[in-house]
């Protein structure tokens, strides 16, 4: 039983995925079951390979719809399909922080013409 919601944040920190920031309204107790029942998608930490600077990002709503659009259309395993687009529907509905969003963006495509 997990007392709270930022006990629930720091065990999926624990567990090496790759969380939006515990502020950000995508995280809430459903999106973390979510994620361990894998309606969602998060990367885990082992997965995380480029690491791109973006000089001038573009504002957060922005980048919801940049990563959406790349969630809806890059090919994935097909045993996570739904769960990615799941969550690029909630990515665009309540769009996480600037920072984690360009990390995943990079690892999606490490030459998106954000970087």
């Amino acid at each position: 039983m997990i007392p709270d919601k930022k006990s629930f944040h720091e065990g999926m920190e624990r567990n090496q995925y790759f969380m939006p920031p515990e502020k950000d309204a995508i995280n809430t107790r459903n999106f973390m079951l979510g994620i361990l029942n894998k309606t969602y998608w998060v990367l885990r930490c082992e997965d995380i390979r480029q690491y791109r600077n973006c000089a001038t990002p573009p504002k957060k709503h922005e980048l919801a719809e940049i990563l959406y659009n790349l969630m809806q259309t890059v090919r994935v395993d097909a045993n996570i399909v739904n769960s990615f687009h799941a969550t690029a529907e909630l990515i665009k509905q309540y769009p996480p922080s600037v920072s984690w969003q360009i990390m995943v963006i990079a690892q999606i495509d490490v030459n998106h013409a954000i970087f």
